[in-house]
């Protein structure tokens, strides 16, 4: 699977459309000030009230109405305490509580952006449930760095996950249309080129992300009705994390 890059939501992208708009109103912290990952939220939640007048619509309404993350669908200390003990028991005591608090607090934090932002721009039609998704999604499927860069590469985040599956890597390709068409690509002016047209090739004109059906870093063939998978959680995601983020959280390559 090849996406390019072009399509992808990103946090450069949500400076270049948010960041003019909060350097002008001083009730709300400067744009620069907040983690790549709030930083895509915001632009999703913004993305998302626009419904169809977004150039994302068709990949926003693709995306589940609820997230999937621990401190998403269990806000209360108690429910967050039943979860771990029952679900995942392997996980002591001491890492339950400072999961248990990081839930609560990152909550509380979303909602006071998202209440400020709804009191200081309206306009931009996010509010605190919509932002409380928005971070979900960001923090549940995009890739990259939240210090550099973050993004969400539609297609290849609505892969399940596999323990031993390949995980999105970089690849630049060589096709027959000049690099600047293809930032203003739109579905009815979409260039046309034959697939033996297209070459890998590191000084390409076409930036994607690109996936390998793979095993335990081997290839595979897919046959048809087979699922294309990824891996979400690397060896050194510990699984206070993984279960923060993604709604659940491994013990092992045979438990995944």
């Amino acid at each position: 699977m090849i996406i390019p890059e072009h399509l992808y939501m990103s946090s450069t992208h949500a400076e270049q459309i948010l960041g003019p708009k909060f350097e002008n109103e001083r009730n709300v912290p400067s744009f620069s000030q907040f983690p790549g990952c709030m930083k895509l939220a915001l632009l999703l939640a913004h993305e998302r009230a626009k419904r169809d007048k977004s150039r994302w619509f068709p990949y926003i309404a693709s995306l589940p109405p609820t997230p999937p993350n621990l401190w998403f669908h269990h806000q209360s200390r108690e429910e967050i305490h039943r979860i771990l003990t029952t679900e995942y028991s392997h996980i002591n005591r001491k890492e339950r509580e400072v999961l248990v608090e990081e839930c609560q607090r990152v909550v509380r934090e979303i909602e006071k952006i998202g209440e400020n932002i709804q009191r200081s721009l309206p306009e931009l039609g996010v509010c605190k449930d919509n932002l409380l998704w928005g971070y979900g999604m960001v923090t549940s499927r995009a890739f990259g760095d939240d210090q550099s860069e973050i993004g969400l590469a539609p297609g290849i985040d609505m892969l399940n996950h596999r323990y031993d599956a390949n995980e999105p890597f970089p690849l630049t390709l060589k096709v027959p249309f000049l690099k600047g068409l293809a930032v203003k690509i739109q579905r009815l002016s979409l260039p046309s080129f034959k697939l033996e047209q297209i070459e890998i090739d590191p000084g390409g004109n076409w930036e994607c992300a690109c996936i390998i059906a793979e095993k335990d870093g081997n290839p595979i063939a897919l046959k048809a009705f087979d699922e294309a998978m990824i891996s979400y959680i690397s060896s050194h995601v510990e699984d206070t994390k993984a279960l923060f983020n993604f709604g659940f959280a491994p013990k092992n390559k045979d438990t995944s």
